[in-house]
C-alpha cells in the first residue's frame, strides 16, 4: 500500500515547484534584460557611428568645395570651409575609431590616411601654386585628376563603412526581434507553466484535502441528523485520513451507545407505562375511600380529621396528575397518541379557560386579562390544545407574584395563529431558557414551589406535533411570556 503523504509534505512540494517556476521566470527575465541592454548599447553605438560618418563625409566635401571655389575665383572667403574642415576631421578620427568594430577599422584608417594625403599632396601644393601666381601649374595638377581620385576613394571608403554599419545595425535589430520573440515565448511558457503548476497544486490539494474534508463534513452532518450508519471514506492526506478513521471509529462507538440508550429508553418507557398503570388502580381506590370519609359515609369526622382528609385528597390528586402526565409522555414516546384533525376555536378555548381558572387566580391574588378576537379557528386536536393552554395558564398563575397579572392574548399573523400567555412572576434566568420544556427540568427560580417539570414538556410535545412552536421570553424578577405559534390550515400530526 502506498504510503500517504502528510499535509506538510504536500504543501512543501507545491511551494517548491511554484518557487522553481518563479525563479526560472525571474532568471529568464533578468537574462533578457541584460541582453536587451547590450543590444540597445550596440544599436546606439552603430547609430552614432553612422552620424559621425555622415559628418566626416560632409567635412571632406566642405574641404573639396572650398578648395575648388578658391581655384575658380581666387577669393579668400572660399577657403573658409576648407580651413574649418580639417580640425573637425581630426576630432572625428578618435571618436569614429572607438565606434567602429575591428573588421571595419582598416577602411576607416585608410579613409583618414587618404584625406590627409589629399591635403598634403594635392590641396596644399595647389594653394601654394595659386598664391605664387603659378596658376598653370595648379591647373595642370588639377587636370591630372589626382585630387578627384583621392576624393572618390574617400567616398568609396565612407560608403563601405556606412554599408557595414547599416548591416551591423540591421543585424542588431534582428537580434532584438529574435530576443523579443524568444523572451515572449519563454515568459508565455513560464506563465503557462505557472498556471499548469497552480492547477496541479490545486488539484492535489483538492484531492488530498478539500474533497476528503467535504466528505467528512457531509458524513458529520448525516451523523448529526441521526444517521449513525454514515461512514467517511479513508482517503486524502495522512492527517485527513487519520481524522476520517477516528470519525468512523467514534461513529461506530456512538452507534453502539445509542442503540443501548434506545433499548434503555424503550425499557424506561415500558416501565413508566407499567408502573403508572399499576399505581393508578390503587390510587383511584385511595381517592375514592378518602371521598367516602369526607362525605361521612362511615361516620362523622371532627374538623381536624376533615383537614387531614383534605390534605390527603390534595396529595392524591397531585399524584394522579403526575401519573397522568407520565402516561401521556410514555404514549407520546411510544407513538400511541393519535391527534385528531378538527376545527378548533382557540379564542373560545381561552374564554372557557379564563372562567375555569378565575377561582385559582383569585386564590393566588392574581388578575386574569383576556384579549382575543371573536374567532380564531385552526385545524387540530381540541382536547390536546386545551390541555397545552391550561398548562401555560396554570404555570403563569402559580409562579406569579401576589397582586400580579396574567395576560392571555390571541391573534392571527401571516396565516398563523399566535397565543401568548404572560405573567409578572419570578422569571427564568436567560442561561436556562433553552432547557425549559425538558422533562423534569425546573428553573432555579421555581424550585421552592411545588411542581414536576412535566407540564411544559407536554405542552411542547403537543404544539410541535401540531406543526407549531413554543417560544419563551423571560427576565428574572419581571416575569415570563410563553408564545405558541400554530399553522391555521395545518392538519394535526399523528
Amino acid at each position: 500500500m502506498r504510503r500517504r503523504r502528510t499535509l506538510d509534505q504536500i504543501i512543501d512540494r507545491a511551494v517548491m515547484w511554484m518557487t522553481l517556476i518563479v525563479i526560472g521566470v525571474i532568471l529568464v527575465a533578468a537574462a533578457a534584460i541584460v541582453l536587451e541592454h547590450a543590444i540597445a548599447t550596440s544599436e546606439r553605438r552603430e547609430q552614432q557611428a553612422q552620424l559621425k560618418l555622415e559628418t566626416f563625409e560632409f567635412q571632406v566635401l566642405n574641404a573639396e568645395t572650398g578648395l575648388r571655389g578658391f581655384g575658380l575665383s581666387h577669393k579668400a572667403p572660399f577657403l573658409g570651409p576648407y580651413r574649418q574642415a580639417f580640425p573637425a576631421i581630426r576630432k572625428l578620427q578618435p571618436e569614429l575609431t572607438k565606434l567602429v568594430d575591428s573588421q571595419t577599422r582598416p577602411y576607416l584608417d585608410e579613409a583618414f590616411r587618404v584625406v590627409y594625403d589629399w591635403r598634403r599632396n594635392f590641396a596644399e601644393p595647389s594653394l601654394r601654386d595659386f598664391r605664387r601666381g603659378g596658376a598653370a601649374e595648379a591647373r595642370a595638377l588639377i587636370r591630372a585628376a589626382q585630387g578627384k581620385r583621392r576624393i572618390d576613394r574617400i567616398r568609396f571608403l565612407v560608403d563601405k563603412l556606412r554599408t557595414n554599419e547599416t548591416q551591423d545595425l540591421a543585424a542588431l535589430r534582428t537580434q532584438r526581434t529574435v530576443l523579443t520573440v524568444v523572451l515572449v515565448a519563454l515568459l508565455t511558457l513560464g506563465l503557462a507553466g505557472g498556471i499548469l503548476g497552480g492547477r496541479r497544486v490545486a488539484s492535489v490539494l483538492r484531492r488530498a484535502v478539500v474533497r476528503p474534508m467535504s466528505n467528512l463534513a457531509a458524513v458529520t452532518q448525516r451523523i448529526r441528523g441521526g444517521d449513525l450508519t454514515a461512514r467517511a471514506e479513508i482517503r486524502g492526506a495522512a492527517e485527513v485520513a487519520i481524522v476520517a478513521q477516528s470519525l468512523n471509529e467514534m461513529a461506530g462507538e456512538v452507534e453502539t451507545v445509542v442503540e443501548g440508550l434506545r433499548e434503555v429508553d424503550e425499557l424506561k418507557t415500558r416501565f413508566l407505562s407499567t408502573v403508572s398503570h399499576e399505581l393508578r388502580t390503587p390510587l383511584t381506590s385511595i381517592n375514592g375511600y378518602l371521598q367516602l370519609l369526607e362525605q361521612g359515609i362511615v361516620g362523622g369526622l371532627t374538623p381536624e380529621q376533615h383537614d387531614y382528609v383534605r390534605v390527603a385528597q390534595r396529595n392524591g390528586q397531585r399524584l394522579t396528575a403526575l401519573i397522568d402526565d407520565l402516561l401521556m409522555l410514555s404514549r407520546f414516546d411510544a407513538g400511541r397518541i393519535d391527534l385528531k384533525s378538527e376545527p378548533v376555536d382557540l379564542a373560545e378555548q381561552l374564554r372557557h379557560l379564563r372562567e375555569e381558572m378565575e377561582p385559582v387566580a383569585d386564590e393566588g391574588d392574581t388578575r386574569l386579562e383576556l384579549d382575543v378576537p371573536d374567532e380564531l379557528v385552526i385545524e387540530g386536536d381540541g382536547r390536546r390544545l386545551q390541555q397545552s393552554l391550561a398548562n401555560l395558564v396554570a404555570n403563569a398563575i402559580k409562579f406569579n407574584r401576589p397582586g400580579g397579572e396574567v395576560r392571555m392574548r390571541a391573534s392571527s399573523r401571516n396565516g398563523e395563529a399566535v397565543v401568548e400567555v404572560s405573567d409578572d412572576g419570578v422569571g427564568i434566568p436567560s442561561a436556562e431558557l433553552e432547557r425549559i420544556g425538558e422533562r423534569f427540568f425546573r428553573a432555579s427560580t421555581t424550585t421552592n414551589m411545588p411542581g414536576t417539570g412535566l407540564g411544559l414538556a407536554i405542552t411542547r410535545e403537543i404544539v410541535e406535533r401540531h406543526g407549531g412552536r413554543l417560544d419563551i421570553e423571560s427576565e428574572v424578577g419581571k416575569g415570563s411570556s410563553f408564545r405558541i405559534t400554530l399553522p391555521r390550515n395545518g392538519v394535526a400530526a399523528g
